[in-house]
């Protein structure tokens, strides 16, 4: 696919999403304190995993998977940097957001690593909602204007890459511990 061609979809999805902002004020609350707070409901999720005996190493390995994911998300920014939408006076910006890298979009890679992982963990419940959950969250990243789609693609295939990698090298151990 021609490069153009992914920029000019990155730049009209954008704007067909974020060009909602500031005409709903119930929306844009909802969206900010999406954008802004979902995130939370990983750490409390792998405490309480933690709490469960039979869950436990579950708990263990949905927190070993995020914090993988979001150490390639930080090295990755460290090497790459992709303006944010504000920065390129482009869109409307409901939250402050400081001046950084883009690409790809932590909230994003964090959602969807915990929900992948629940997922391959054969978690399907909670991974369903936690699907849901993300997807909102990267959703509402783009509509509050601190991320374009591609930065939010980019985070769903670095948390699916994490996801698998850290579920597959558990079951590796497993079987090598046997």
């Amino acid at each position: 696919m021609n490069v153009e061609i992914i920029r000019i979809c990155n730049f009209e999805l954008f704007k067909f999403i974020n060009g909602m902002a500031g005409k709903n004020t119930i929306l844009d609350t909802f969206m900010i304190l999406s954008a802004k707070y979902i995130i939370y409901i990983i750490p409390i999720l792998v405490a309480l995993m933690l709490i469960k005996k039979r869950d436990r190493v579950n708990g263990i390995l949905v927190g070993i998977s995020t914090v993988l994911a979001y150490a390639l998300v930080e090295l990755i920014n460290s090497i790459y940097y992709h303006a944010r939408p504000f920065a390129l006076g482009v869109g409307t910006k409901l939250i402050p957001y400081p001046l950084e890298s883009s690409f790809p979009s932590g909230h994003t890679t964090l959602m969807f690593t915990a929900a992948f992982s629940l997922l391959l963990l054969g978690k399907k419940k909670l991974a369903k909602v936690m699907l849901f959950l993300a997807s909102i969250v990267a959703f509402s990243r783009i509509y509050v204007g601190v991320h374009f789609p591609i930065d939010i693609f980019a985070g769903v295939a670095l948390a699916f890459f994490v996801s698998v990698l850290a579920i597959e090298s558990k079951n590796k151990i497993m079987r090598w511990s046997k």
